[in-house]
């Protein structure tokens, strides 16, 4: 068929009022339903105290009126048979030796074929969900999945909802499944995190969310981002105006320190001792604010060298470490 047949014949298609009808969907199709349980994470032989669960199905008959128990065939849970296509509601109770509930769980499911539900059922009486918690640091250089120790991370606390704060061990929250949290009430919660050194000194922050649901724990990652920044320093020494080497001033160490807002010191009355002839200085781990900038040294015999009489301010801001060093003049005050 030439390229002008195979218009003309477009055309009269086009014309003819065709109308092109789609299969309808298959209609959704009766299965079995296979109920699979444990208990606050545990297994059966864990929580040693369950002896049976019950399962609730509104409009159903369940054979043994629904109480199985915990291990069938050394399987945790039951397979229903021959349940209409449909959305059903359903209650699981887990029953101690006496007969007392000890822990429950409920939700819905779809039949359209089989169809298996997972169900963590919770505490009876108290809060009915949990998290697994995980969670990453910001990059650092090339490395965009900085582990616990390349982080400088020991421990990691945890708060929900303000509660008083859980130390948890930062690897903990690096592997599979993660750190579960204590029982919650489910639904949306606020959640700090805060990553600690091996010193106790914070380096990593988060302030986020946490949404928790009924009868199973939800898997939840967080960003743990800075908590610290930077100041990039070098100084100059001076002697009544003219630039002086370390050497020719008599010095081999300089001492660093930073003034918050507060007037309190980072490294305390004496300062940080960094080598005089050292062209750049890092100090990676400062929490956010604005410092003055203290530097002292003591050259030969009973000279002298500071800026206090004019220290320069520098703001630290998270997660922004300078390339470039704030330069600080050091002239002779004695």
């Amino acid at each position: 068929m030439n390229a002008k047949l195979v218009s003309a014949f477009l055309a009269i298609v086009a014309l003819s009022g065709c109308i092109v009808v789609r299969n309808p969907p298959p209609p959704a199709q009766p299965g079995n339903v296979t109920f699979t349980w444990s208990f606050a994470g545990m297994t059966c032989s864990q929580a040693s105290q369950v002896k049976s669960v019950v399962v609730t199905i509104p409009g159903q008959t369940l054979q043994n009126a629904g109480v199985y128990p915990c291990l069938a065939n050394n399987y945790p849970g039951i397979v229903l048979h021959d349940f209409a296509a449909g959305t059903y509601s359903f209650t699981l109770d887990a029953e101690g030796y006496s007969g007392e509930q000890i822990y429950t769980g409920s939700g819905t499911f779809t039949v359209d074929g089989d169809v298996r539900v997972p169900v963590d059922l919770t505490p009876v009486g108290g809060a009915n969900s949990y998290a697994y918690l995980t969670w990453h640091f910001p990059a650092l250089g090339a490395n965009t999945n900085p582990s616990c120790a390349d982080a400088l991370v020991t421990n990691v606390s945890v708060s929900i909802d303000g509660a008083t704060a859980t130390l948890v061990p930062c690897a903990s929250g690096r592997t599979t499944p993660g750190a579960q949290t204590a029982f919650l009430p489910a639904g949306t919660h606020t959640i700090d995190l805060f990553g600690y050194d091996n010193s106790g000194y914070l380096l990593y922050q988060a302030y986020s969310t946490l949404v928790t649901t009924a009868g199973a724990p939800v898997a939840a990652d967080y960003l743990i981002d800075w908590a610290v920044g930077g100041a990039t320093l070098a100084w100059t020494l001076s002697e009544n105006s003219v630039i002086v080497t370390c050497a020719q001033a008599g010095i081999t160490t300089v001492y660093v320190d930073f003034k918050d807002v507060s007037g309190n010191l980072v490294y305390g009355p004496y300062g940080d001792p960094r080598p005089c002839g050292s062209p750049i200085v890092y100090y990676d781990y400062l929490h956010e604010g604005t410092y003055k900038v203290l530097l002292s040294a003591a050259g030969t015999g009973s000279t002298y060298y500071d800026n206090w009489a004019n220290p320069p301010s520098v703001a630290v801001v998270n997660g922004v470490f300078p390339a470039t060093a704030l330069n600080i003049l050091m002239p002779r005050t004695q």
